[in-house]
């Protein structure tokens, strides 16, 4: 008859046989791990590489604008195109003197046409 500790010895050891099919294998596992962090390396250097160039695009273009501000001609140089129109005989409209057309709708500008 067995003792009571070959029997525990011989349940651990059937126990421990079926426990080994599930254990994953080291080598696998470790490589995966090994391709995944690479992968996020890969991933960091490329967001950093298009950071350095939107802001390598975003300099060049400020620069470019202010080039062309300096370039421009200045507002003082600026000549108003109807300045050289001269109407003769006749008076020339000035926008503040325009009155709106149901100017006579307000009861205020009644009194005027009574």
């Amino acid at each position: 008859m067995k003792t009571e500790d070959e029997k525990l010895r011989e349940i651990f050891n059937m126990n421990l046989e079926q426990q080994q099919g599930a254990i994953p294998d080291f080598q696998p596992m470790w490589e995966e791990a090994a391709r995944g962090n690479r992968n996020k390396k890969q991933l960091v250097w490329k967001i950093a590489a298009s950071l350095v160039l939107l802001i390598a695009v975003g300099v060049f273009a400020l620069l470019n604008r202010q080039n062309e501000v300096a370039n421009s001609l200045p507002i003082a140089s600026w000549n108003e195109p109807t300045k050289s129109l001269s109407l003769q005989g006749s008076e020339v409209i000035v926008l503040t003197k325009w009155t709106s057309p149901t100017d006579f709708l307000l009861p205020e500008n009644n009194q005027h046409t009574k």
